[in-house]
């Protein structure tokens, strides 16, 4: 199967060569594809595809330094925070030489003000409001500067919790969708943002408060687990989303953005964090459950791309192998990568993806990142971009 994934790649860098890009965004334009040619030029040895990223690379820059920075403002999927991100992960790694402490201090200044700024107005989203900054923080090297800012960030995102009688939740203001309802998914919900809070936990001032936060947040989800029953169609164990005003939402998608996944893999790092075994028990249940879900009907996964399909199942399921050790999650990863290498003739042929297919959460590059990683022999850590 390797062979196929190689064929497959090479078939994706000649698509993507010839593609247009929209903009310079990390999740769906420039910056994400040099991410994905650094990335996966380092996997693969291939100095020609670290070439493409370094050009990509620069070119960004200058347009950032120039008159037109061809980012969405400051969000983390398209904006300010997602080149500020991309640049960080890509030294750290070692694939660029970069001070990012004397370079980004006005951009970080920047960076923080405007993620203080949309978390007083309760735009918790991580990919599209403050929370991509918090991100980008705690992923930076600790500084006194940068611990400040993370703090700060922490500080007012936990006073922002909305308090229940089974626990806590945030509003996501930044999408008009979500501003009444509890979102539970890791892109835009409660899972993602209980990740995040676990992920800077080093660093984290208020740990004591944090906990309370990450207890009752899980309390939260954890209450709302749907009735079993034989006449449920929907595999799934917990709603999407809930609102004062509408039912449950209810689907059996399963996926990097939402379903049962993403509360597993919270209840894992939650459990290994805060010494709860309980939380471990449930992570596996919950996970387990998960492992006879293949079907378009059962995922709601009909093609290969990150997001919600094939290639974000796959890569889901080797990072809770990876931190869990249970080998159970290894078939799935196998079935799921080679879903992915099925999926790519058709989809190509299709042309699936040609509204934007350098797009790391709905096109091709994503697709491409997730099997590079596949013939890898080492964890690399491109995927705590999408917090895996």
């Amino acid at each position: 199967m390797k062979d196929l994934a190689r064929e497959k790649i090479q078939r994706i860098n000649e698509l993507l060569a010839t593609s247009d890009i929209p903009h310079n965004g990390l999740l769906s334009g420039a910056l994400g594809l040099a991410y994905y040619y650094y990335h996966t030029g380092a996997i693969l040895d291939d100095p020609d595809l670290v070439a493409r990223g370094e050009n990509l690379l620069m070119t960004v820059f200058e347009e950032v330094n120039g008159t037109n920075a061809r980012l969405n403002g400051t969000a983390y999927a398209n904006g300010a925070t997602g080149f500020a991100y991309t640049v960080c992960n890509l030294q750290r790694n070692g694939l660029i030489d970069f001070d990012l402490d004397e370079e980004f201090a006005d951009l970080d200044e920047y960076l923080f003000d405007s993620a203080y700024a949309q978390l007083e107005q309760g735009e918790t989203d991580y990919l599209h409001g403050a929370m991509g900054a918090f991100h980008y923080f705690s992923a930076r090297r600790p500084t006194a500067v940068t611990d400040r800012y993370l703090n700060r960030l922490a500080t007012l995102f936990m006073d922002k919790a909305v308090v229940t009688p089974g626990g806590i939740y945030f509003v996501n203001k930044s999408l008009e969708r979500l501003n009444n309802k509890a979102d539970l998914g890791l892109a835009h919900g409660l899972s993602g943002l209980l990740l995040l809070l676990i992920a800077a936990w080093p660093r984290l001032q208020d740990q004591a408060r944090a906990e309370e936060l990450i207890r009752t947040g899980i309390a939260f989800i954890l209450q709302l687990e749907l009735p079993a029953g034989a006449t449920r169609e929907e595999l799934t164990l917990f709603p999407f989303t809930i609102g004062s005003d509408a039912p449950p939402s209810i689907s059996n998608r399963l996926a990097w953005c939402y379903g049962d996944l993403n509360i597993a893999l919270l209840l894992v790092r939650a459990g290994n964090l805060l010494n709860e075994p309980q939380y471990l028990e449930t992570a596996e249940r919950i996970g387990l459950h998960t492992l006879s879900r293949r079907t378009a009907e059962d995922t709601l996964s009909t093609d290969s791309h990150f997001c919600h399909g094939s290639a974000g199942l796959a890569q889901f399921y080797k990072c809770l192998y990876r931190e869990t050790g249970n080998e159970a999650y290894l078939e799935p990863y196998g079935y799921w990568i080679s879903e992915t290498i099925a999926q790519t003739d058709k989809n190509m042929t299709e042309e699936q993806y040609k509204d934007n297919p350098v797009s790391l959460l709905d096109g091709w590059a994503g697709v491409g990142i997730v099997l590079a990683d596949y013939l890898s022999g080492e964890h690399r850590n491109w995927s705590e971009a999408f917090l895996l």
